[in-house]
């Protein structure tokens, strides 16, 4: 039924088309920014450009629906746009249009703040994916597809960008906002967000500053390692509410313009983020087994309210994880008259600090060390990334072309080590079976051109290609105990190299059937550089790249007198030499390995409608069957690697997702007004990474439906109170399951958070 309502949704928006003129909104996510002319503004191609008049499927999310909606993370507004899956809070877990295999591989969607790549190009630098304040966005853009010409490695699926609002030389004024909410049965979170725009000089010199807090509220329950507790545990030793996650951070950023046609642009960016219970803050719990998808305790005696995974020590005090973000960015922008030279450079660096309980993986290792009553293993990781990027650009705009030409570099220097120790019941270290240090750097050069030639005033070609090239060095620096030497290996330091290069290219011709109807059509390529793998008895050394290539056929415009705006693409992306995330079953480290091939096709739809003052409808629907088309490569004497036959659906790819969001202004006086909206989304089913145990079922999602409420009112555009309520139904959706490879007696699931009810209270002055 709930698809049935979706997609009558979007086709009874879709009845109303019919070609008019422009209409500034974005498509199917809200309004966004608009010109003077009421349309939208993007950047995706590295200019300003109208909306429906880029030849990309592009989704834009404004700074209206951000604090309209109080969508404040990704884990809040991915649903909200088509292709684009979520399984985690690292930009390895993100994907579009089925391009994913699972696992912490190398990304597949680049990230960027403004035009400057977040994170790393390799799973070696891993990093969480930041939040912004909304107030300090002027939109996100995300396009679908692969966009290897303009942005180079790890944008094969797509990229996310968030586009920054430019301190305003000419006013001051701020906003500030409280806000708290409650889960039910569960605890509090609050949260606190502040910004300020300081004109310095009139039309010279401005700086805005912002900073918020968050905490959000607890709801999973967990217990003391399982090794530490008896056999009968009284429910009092039950520790509630205890999946905590507490974020703060600021950003800075100065415009300088020194004279007329040269700009600079300044920023700073830090954020912070601990967590307890799951070291990640996936929210994980255990759940029976990937068929029982019901909460259970890992202790004897306990019947669960959901039960986290035994993440905590009471003797060691450890299962804790710290997120550290920086990202410090230059601009300078200078119009030379028949083109404009940008220069964009960079510097960021990312750590993840976590130690968590990992006896259901490493248990094996107890016997090693004369095991005795409550012990248990640890895995703690510390990955740092720092990168240097630099992007220089010439573009010009003209009646017959449009052409822009560039170069970019990249350095990152990355380590992950690894130390995995047994504890006693008493919480001392009994040993340190294996440490191990993985220091890499990662080095890219590449030239970037794209033309887009107007042959006539209706029909738009474009083509564009991109050479890069990059190198990868690695050591392996490990130390391991003399008795799980037959486990682990011998400890050794061994470094180790990968290079390859990649020319990507797209071709786009597009035909105004109206002025505000388009057509357009994209053959694109994108590419995930190769690179190195963990030294392991018969894995190979290093892993190769892949690519992908992408077939699209899109149409978008707008109708009724800019009441109506629509946007529909079919695609076909043809995926080869796919890297896949594989486990040793002996030792339980991964390493990677390419698979043949995969392909995903499908049709995503968007529609967004204001048939009246102050109502907005906005709809979305995409259907996508993302499959291997071979067979995956068969085990080894001395390796284990994921099982999948031709036709088996890629990772976390549901054929069917949709959104309908439906928002109404009520004006009750000169001064106030009130507001109330409502989303719902649907998820269709999702099957999980790919097993390494013959025989083992493959975990498998379940479709689910949330339902989002909100209402408010303000006072004359400027004050605002504003109550929600998440899930409302409180379904149990299911964002990731994770057997490890079907290893996992007890596999461990990642939900979406309970039914969630909490205000805002925000000014601007």
């Amino acid at each position: 039924m709930t698809k049935i309502a979706l997609l009558a949704g979007a086709c009874f928006l879709g009845l109303a088309v019919s070609p008019a003129t422009a209409q500034p909104v974005s498509n199917g996510t809200g309004p966004a920014d608009a010109a003077e002319t009421g349309e939208i503004v993007v950047t995706a191609q590295k200019r300003e450009q109208k909306l429906l008049d880029v030849p990309v499927a592009i989704s834009a999310i404004s700074t209206d629906t951000l604090i309209n909606q109080n969508i404040t993370s990704l884990s809040s507004y991915f649903s909200r746009v088509p292709g684009l899956q979520l399984a985690g809070a690292r930009s390895s877990q993100i994907s579009l249009r089925g391009i994913t295999t699972g696992g912490a591989s190398n990304p597949t969607i680049a990230i960027l703040v403004d035009d400057v790549p977040f994170g790393s190009s390799t799973y070696l630098g891993n990093a969480t994916i930041p939040d912004f304040d909304p107030a300090t966005l002027q939109r996100i853009e995300v396009l679908r597809g692969p966009q290897g010409t303009l942005y180079g490695a790890a944008s094969l699926g797509g990229l996310l960008k968030y586009v920054t609002k430019t301190p305003d030389t000419r006013q001051f004024f701020g906003r500030v906002e409280i806000g708290a909410n409650k889960v039910d049965d569960g605890g509090y979170g609050h949260s606190i967000r502040g910004s300020v725009n300081v004109p310095i000089l009139a039309d010279r010199m401005a700086l805005s500053l912002s900073g918020f807090l968050v905490e959000n509220p607890q709801w999973i329950d967990y217990y003391a390692s399982s090794g530490a507790v008896p056999a009968t545990v009284a429910a009092a030793s039950l520790s509630r509410n205890a999946n905590k996650s507490k974020t703060w951070g600021g950003r800075a950023a100065l415009f300088v313009k020194p004279f007329d046609g040269v700009t600079l642009n300044f920023s700073a960016m830090k954020q912070r983020r601990d967590t307890e219970g799951d070291a990640e803050g996936r929210n994980l719990l255990n759940v029976a087994s990937v068929t029982d998808l019901r909460p259970v305790s890992t202790v004897p005696g306990v019947a669960p309210r959901g039960t986290l995974l035994p993440d905590r020590s009471t003797t060691t005090g450890i299962g804790l994880g710290r997120f550290n973000n920086e990202l410090y960015t230059g601009r300078a922008d200078i119009d030379l008259g028949f083109a404009k030279l940008t220069s964009v450079s960079a510097w960021g660096r990312s750590r993840l600090i976590t130690s968590s309980d990992t006896t259901p993986v490493f248990g094996f290792l107890l016997p090693f060390y004369a095991a005795q009553s409550g012990q248990t293993t640890r895995l703690a990781n510390n990955t740092e990334l720092k990168k240097f990027s630099q992007e220089v650009r010439l573009g010009g705009e003209g009646p017959l072309v449009d052409w822009l030409v560039g170069g970019f570099y990249t350095k990152e220097k990355s380590d992950a080590p690894q130390i995995i120790t047994v504890l006693n019941g008493s919480g001392s270290v009994a040993g340190t079976p294996y440490a191990g240090l993985n220091p890499s750097t990662y080095r890219e050069i590449s030239a970037f051109g794209d033309v887009t030639w107007h042959a006539t005033n209706r029909l738009d070609i474009q083509v564009g290609a991109r050479y890069a090239d990059n190198k990868q060095n690695w050591s392996s620096t490990t130390v391991t105990e003399p008795q799980v030497v037959p486990i682990f290996g011998p400890s050794s330091v061994v470094p180790a190299s990968s290079k390859d290069n990649a020319f990507t290219w797209l071709v786009t011709p597009s035909f105004k059937i109206t002025p505000d109807m388009m057509i357009f059509a994209r053959v694109a390529t994108g590419y995930r550089p190769g690179g190195i793998n963990t030294v392991l008895p018969g894995v190979p050394p290093t892993f190769d790249s892949d690519s992908v290539t992408s077939y699209e056929l899109g149409l978008k415009g707008s109708a009724m007198d800019r009441a109506v705006t629509y946007d529909l693409a079919l695609f076909q992306i043809d995926w080869k030499d796919i890297q896949l995330q594989s486990t040793n079953t002996a030792n339980q480290f991964v390493y990677y390995v390419n698979a043949p091939k995969a392909r995903s096709r499908g049709v995503e739809a968007q529609v967004s409608m204001r048939p009246w003052s102050g109502f907005t409808a906005d709809a979305n629907a995409t259907y996508t069957d993302a499959t291997l088309r071979a067979n995956l490569p068969p085990n080894t004497l001395e390796t284990t690697n994921l099982i999948g036959a031709k036709g088996d659906r890629l990772p976390y790819s549901a054929k069917f997702t949709g959104t309908l969001s439906l928002d109404q202004e009520i004006p009750l006086n000169d001064q106030l007004s009130g507001f109330v909206g409502g989303t719902v989304v649907y998820v269709g089913r999702r099957y999980g990474a790919f097993n390494n145990i013959a025989g083992a079922i493959r975990p498998s999602m379940p479709s689910y439906t949330s339902i989002d409420l909100r209402a408010g009112v303000s006072i004359d555009k400027a004050w605002r109170l504003s109550i929600y309520a998440r899930n409302v139904t409180d379904r149990h959706g299911l964002l990731n399951l994770d057997s490890r490879g079907g290893s996992l007696a007890r596999p461990q699931a990642n939900f979406i958070q309970p039914r969630t009810v909490g205000f805002n209270v925000s000014g601007e002055f």
